[in-house]
């Protein structure tokens, strides 16, 4: 009986020996970061590239805009000069190309204003949430790469 208690100790104590000590530490990971090594696998696999933050996806998406839109206004100067040319004296079409040429001038400035403004904002919306670009979010070992609007998150 002493035997047997022996035994099923030592097996025991085995067992718990072998389970304790063999197994490496495991790294647990937060839901996010399963969530976002999920994601950014995802998208690497289809081919999306590299993960980029939020507000410089927004920022870029309003500077495109502001782009179109100031070709479009350079495209209003245009036309308003080649009415200017192509009036010959009609003063209608003198009239007609000075208006557009006015409001396409307008344009341009607010567009142009409106691009400063944004690139003022996003770069300081882009530093007071990632930060330094150079240095690590806190904690997280993910570094900002920014090269004017472009950011992309390194280190996910």
């Amino acid at each position: 009986m002493q035997q047997n208690i022996l035994k099923n100790g030592v097996l025991v104590v085995s067992v718990f020996a072998l389970i304790f000590l063999t197994n490496e530490p495991a790294l647990a990971l937060s839901l996010s970061d399963q969530v976002t090594g999920q994601i950014n696998a995802g998208a690497q696999s289809a081919g999306l590239g590299t993960p980029v933050a939020p507000q410089a996806a927004i920022a870029s998406i309003i500077e495109i805009i502001l782009s179109v839109l100031g070709v479009f206004f350079m495209g209003l100067v245009v036309y308003a000069g080649y009415l200017m040319f192509t009036a010959r004296g009609d003063e209608t079409k003198v009239e007609k190309s000075k208006t557009t040429l006015r409001g396409a001038i307008i344009g341009l400035i607010i567009i142009l204003s409106a691009y400063g403004i944004t690139r003022v904002v996003s770069r300081t919306i882009l530093h007071s949430t990632v930060g330094n670009p150079d240095a690590p979010i806190e904690g997280s070992g993910i570094r900002a790469n920014c090269q004017g609007f472009d950011c992309t998150l390194e280190g996910l």
